[in-house]
């Protein structure tokens, strides 16, 4: 049998590799989207800072002192957010923040969305090609601006004060309004 330039083994062991690697990206995708599910059910949204390629690696110090604004910004104006850590499981193991947060939606009026558009805009600004993402349900946007950070932000709120009165609706309550109401 004929395998080209390669050996039967060598064959099989490239096709299992990239079968292996879909799958796993299959897997993600899906894990993904489960996080998003639950962060709407939650009420939450996550909150990523993405970085340029002329960015250094999250654990660099510079790209930590870049991130410590957001959390700074979010505790000062009452939001409850968590952040993701990266931990090591070694005697001399350090860790470091990761540019996700996980923000608790009711706790994000209009001066904190501001502010938090305000931070995060001033952070792509930057770097040439840093952007936020934001996820919740099966909703992913991204931007680029203070002015499209802050929109996604009121996006997210409506969306989650919308969930909201849905799941309450079903149960016969009455749910917190969205911003759109407010402002009425």
């Amino acid at each position: 049998m004929d395998f080209g330039s390669k050996t039967w083994t060598q064959s099989m062991t490239n096709d299992w590799q990239e079968e292996a690697f879909a799958k796993y990206v299959e897997q993600q995708k899906r894990l993904d989207a489960l996080q998003r599910q639950r962060l709407a059910e939650r009420g939450e949204v996550l909150i990523e800072l993405v970085g340029s390629d002329d960015d250094g690696a999250p654990s660099d110090p510079q790209f930590q002192a870049e991130l410590s604004p957001m959390a700074d910004t979010l505790g000062a104006n009452g939001v409850s957010y968590s952040q993701t850590m990266m931990t090591f499981d070694a005697a001399d193991g350090l860790g470091h923040s990761l540019p996700e947060f996980t923000v608790l939606l009711k706790t994000l009026g209009a001066p904190a969305i501001a502010a938090v558009a305000g931070v995060a805009g001033t952070w792509v600004g930057g770097r040439l090609g840093r952007k936020v993402r934001l996820k919740i349900g099966d909703l992913e946007a991204e931007g680029r601006s203070i002015e499209e950070v802050q929109a996604l932000l009121i996006l997210a709120t409506d969306y989650a004060a919308e969930k909201a009165a849905e799941k309450a609706a079903e149960k016969g309550e009455v749910a917190e309004t969205s911003s759109k109401e407010t402002e009425k």
